[in-house]
């Protein structure tokens, strides 16, 4: 396993390996003397797995304080876009986004620390994915924020194309989270 810097504060990306035979491959999807001891990413106390077809957009999510959760974040099948929003309001990197592509051909995962709003496009068909957390579910925690049409019009895709949960859908837009000072992290 080896890992990089995404470009933001704290943003992790993680090179799986495989092990490959004449039945199939063989991958290590965790080890806590390497996420927890190399790389001091935080114990995980719950995995979620999700399914979704192509163009479902999950997001973009993030737990307050003090219930933040970080998420390690795996594509196990098919192929997703991740996004990853800076909402620290103290970062040098406030406001800004990465992106990156994560599929089952690679075994590629994101560290995305407490303070990111997070979300991914489906784009292959059922796709899954896996994503362990820091912390429990807290619905009364729980925020999210709609992107905007032109950062979406960089992947070639319209809000309108796009299938949302009405959460998502009704969630507000970056800008206005930042007038209003709400749900972003101090």
């Amino acid at each position: 396993m080896r890992s990089e810097k995404l470009g933001l504060d704290g943003l992790l990306l993680i090179h799986g390996h495989r092990f490959h035979d004449d039945r199939g491959f063989f991958s290590e999807t965790y080890s806590a003397k390497k996420y927890l001891f190399e790389l001091g990413i935080p114990a995980f106390v719950q995995d979620n797995l999700s399914q979704s077809k192509l163009n479902v957009f999950r997001g973009m999510h993030w737990q307050k304080n003090p219930h933040a959760q970080g998420k390690l974040v795996t594509c196990v099948l098919g192929s997703i876009t991740d996004f990853m929003i800076d909402i620290r309001k103290s970062s040098r990197t406030f406001g800004q986004m990465v992106t990156f592509p994560l599929s089952d051909k690679d075994l590629t995962s994101v560290w995305v620390p407490p303070g990111f709003a997070h979300g991914f496009l489906s784009t292959s068909e059922g796709a899954i994915v896996q994503y362990k957390v820091t912390e429990f579910w807290a619905p009364d925690h729980e925020a999210s924020l709609c992107l905007e049409a032109k950062e979406l019009e960089k992947y070639l895709l319209k809000p309108e194309q796009l299938i949302l949960s009405e959460k998502d859908a009704e969630a507000p837009l970056f800008a206005e989270l930042v007038v209003s000072g709400d749900s972003l992290f101090e």
